[in-house]
């Protein structure tokens, strides 16, 4: 372990995704999907203001060229209603 080297990114995700290259990263955030290059240091957003939150166990093909995801979009309705006499 002494000679093994890492870097610290300012990146902070939900799930990351190493790309084939060993060189990038998907990173998701709940409303954005961040590339990483961990050569440079640089980020860049790559999807953004999504209508919904980024689910579970998103997953990219083994070529690269295709991110697969959920959005999680939870909606309630607030139903009220008066008693009507003489219904029990």
């Amino acid at each position: 372990m002494a000679n093994e080297k890492y870097s610290v990114f300012d990146q902070h995700g939900l799930t990351v995704l190493w790309m084939s290259d060993s060189r990038r990263a998907i990173v998701t955030q709940p409303r954005a999907i961040v590339l990483l290059d961990t050569a440079s240091g640089e980020s860049v957003e790559i999807l953004s203001d999504l209508p919904g939150i980024i689910g579970n166990n998103p997953s990219l093909t083994a070529d690269d060229r295709f991110l697969y995801l959920t959005l999680e979009n939870a909606e309630f309705d607030i139903w009220i209603a008066d008693r009507i006499d003489g219904v029990d």
